[in-house]
């Protein structure tokens, strides 16, 4: 095969398979993260270091409310 091992693809710097899997890692962790902060401005809710189990489940309680009424 020209262009030696692995030499079948998408024109990149042609690392190794560790490079590629930690870079398709790092690609899903973003992935990731960037969804968690949609889903929280969605449900307008922030969470940080500081935020109690208790004030996310206040928060879900109160959504449920809010949409238990809207669907009456």
């Amino acid at each position: 095969v020209a262009g030696g091992e692995g030499a079948a693809g998408g024109g990149g710097s042609g690392g190794s398979l560790s490079e590629v899997l930690l870079e398709v890692g790092r690609s899903a962790e973003n992935a990731f993260y960037a969804f968690i902060e949609l889903m929280s401005d969605v449900l307008g809710f922030k969470v940080n270091k500081d935020t109690k189990k208790e004030d996310v489940g206040n928060h879900f309680k109160g959504l449920g409310v809010k949409l238990e009424k809207a669907s009456e």
